[in-house]
């Protein structure tokens, strides 16, 4: 009798646990695969949001004389500027909360810095993706900072300002073609790039990995 009774439960409860398992499994995958989609919409939104600042940014013809002027300029021009073009670039950024810097290098040495959007782009002659946007032209480079910089690294008591991970969006000004005039970078937190990645918001159960074109990943830090 016992035997009778055992082998049916038994055969009874593998199958209504296979059944389980199988139906885990498929809502587990049907979850993820709805969360990438998620993710993978987000990241392509924000690309654009970074595309059109740069365009925007570039697109004002005072801006792009400023940037490339060879002369002095009248104290009476610079405070127009100041009131009306430097005024559209720094809302440009504040229309995109999700941007973290904007900002315009100029090559000429007699462009006046206006922090922190337009200045000189000998502050970034040392910056590891400097030489590759050089000869760019009219195409864009990506950039991305996997660590957080936002202190000194031979002064760890002198704080800059935040430089957490970020994706760059990098162009090369060349007014007239062929003629390098400066670079335009757009920055954006990995965590509002891909928030379900590298945000707070992740669920334990299952990681996020962003992989770049060179086949390597990037996870959030633990």
């Amino acid at each position: 009798y016992i035997v009778v009774i055992l082998l049916p439960t038994v055969a009874i409860s593998y199958y209504s646990y296979q059944q389980i398992n199988t139906t885990y499994i498929q809502d587990t995958r049907l979850k993820s695969m709805d969360t990438l989609q998620n993710e993978k919409q987000t990241i392509l939104t924000q690309l654009e949001t970074m595309e059109r600042a740069a365009q925007l940014a570039v697109s004002d013809k005072a801006v792009i004389q400023y940037l490339t002027e060879n002369q002095d300029k009248p104290t009476a021009e610079l405070i127009e500027f100041n009131e009306n073009s430097y005024a559209r670039l720094a809302q440009i950024q504040i229309n995109n909360p999700s941007i973290l810097h904007l900002r315009l290098y100029s090559n000429s040495p007699k462009t006046y810095e206006i922090w922190p959007i337009i200045l000189q782009e000998s502050r970034i002659t040392n910056e590891p993706w400097y030489s590759s946007v050089r000869g760019l032209g009219d195409r864009e480079a990506w950039y991305m900072q996997r660590s957080d910089l936002a202190r000194d690294g031979n002064d760890s008591s002198r704080p800059l300002e935040p430089d957490p991970p970020k994706l760059s969006l990098l162009r090369e000004l060349e007014l007239p073609r062929d003629h390098h005039a400066g670079i335009i970078q757009v920055d954006m937190r990995l965590s509002d790039l891909a928030p379900q990645t590298f945000g707070k918001s992740q669920d334990d159960s299952s990681k996020l990995l962003l992989l770049d074109a060179g086949g390597g990943h990037i996870a959030a830090p633990m």
